[in-house]
């Protein structure tokens, strides 16, 4: 395990978000949501992660209930994974086993990461809020939600980032 500061996991995370990220919430049976939004900076004092989850996402309600989730961000070619994670519902099917992957303890959350990714945050909600269709672009209104199904931007501290090598 490689001990790194805010700033180089920063920098890592952002160089590997176009190609997508994991998104593991869940305790009793933890979910995985390929992500390809987000955003990584200082709020409050704090290193946070953005992530943004639609409310009809099943990662949505565990989110809710767990309250902290993990970014997981895999070095490899995941490109079957992240079609799976982004497609199939954590409600009908274990996605850790559809993908061959493993999920071990978190340092400081109770949610797992994904052994076979490098790169990690833990993160806990420190604020969250539904997207108002009232204050958003029109263009992206009608790009991304047509009127309904706003993401919910969950706000949260970073609380450990790591590289596992």
């Amino acid at each position: 395990m490689s001990e790194m500061d805010y700033e180089e996991c920063a920098c890592k995370l952002l160089a590997k978000m176009k190609q997508g990220l994991f998104l593991v919430t869940g305790v009793e049976k933890p979910n995985i949501m390929t992500i390809g939004w987000g955003s990584i900076g200082i709020y409050w004092a704090k290193p946070v992660f953005i992530a943004l989850v639609r409310p009809s996402r099943y990662s949505h309600e565990l989110i809710e209930s767990c309250g902290e989730f993990t970014i997981n961000i895999p070095y490899a070619d995941a490109e079957s994974q992240f079609n799976i994670c982004g497609t199939v519902s954590g409600r009908d099917e274990d996605k850790f086993a559809l993908c061959s992957y493993t999920p071990i303890p978190s340092r400081k959350v109770a949610v797992p990461i994904i052994s076979e990714c490098n790169l990690h945050f833990e993160c806990r909600p420190v604020y969250y809020g539904q997207i108002e269709p009232d204050t958003l672009n029109v263009e992206l209104e009608m790009k991304y939600y047509k009127g309904s199904d706003y993401h919910t931007l969950y706000v949260g501290e970073i609380l450990d980032c790591y590289q596992r090598v």
